[in-house]
């Protein structure tokens, strides 16, 4: 089995993944990181994933930091700040892009190689911005919401 790490995983979105990945027991080990001023949520929200799943699933869940991330196999990557309304791409892009960029060279410092799973958006433009700091593998950008855009759904 593997290591994963969710960054953001103090969010909805993180919280879910990691979840749903320690309910199935598919890894070893599962890191939950956040900003520090979320700690107090991503500690909750290790407790919780823990004794939801104690009796179902092998895997260790641990709230931690992005030296703990060292090793992971996939890092998970739900953090960013949510689309306002009547906010545009390029406005969330420019909002987000500081957010990437740090959650970027933060992995790089800790980890040589990883499987990138990214859904902050824009995830076409944020994507680039956090893996310039060095890190060279990005397989899968979650962009469901611009594949709706793009078969005519009104996602604003």
């Amino acid at each position: 089995m593997a290591k994963v790490s969710v960054v953001g995983a103090a969010g909805t979105v993180g919280a879910a993944a990691g979840y749903s990945l320690a309910l199935r027991d598919v890894v070893d080990e599962l890191v939950f990181v956040d900003i520090p001023d979320k700690k107090d949520e991503v500690i909750g929200q290790a407790a919780d994933t823990n004794h939801g799943v104690a009796y179902d699933s092998n895997t260790t869940v641990i709230q931690g930091d992005y030296a703990d991330t060292a090793g992971s196999d996939v890092v998970v990557i739900t953090a960013g700040i949510p689309r306002s309304p009547g906010q545009t791409r390029i406005d969330l892009a420019e909002d987000n892009a500081p957010i990437m960029a740090d959650i970027g060279s933060s992995l790089a410092a800790h980890n040589e190689e990883f499987i990138s799973i990214t859904t902050s958006n824009p995830v076409d433009l944020l994507i680039v911005i956090c893996m310039k700091p060095g890190i060279e593998r990005d397989i899968l950008s979650l962009v469901l919401v611009d594949v709706l855009i793009l078969l005519g759904f009104d996602m604003c």
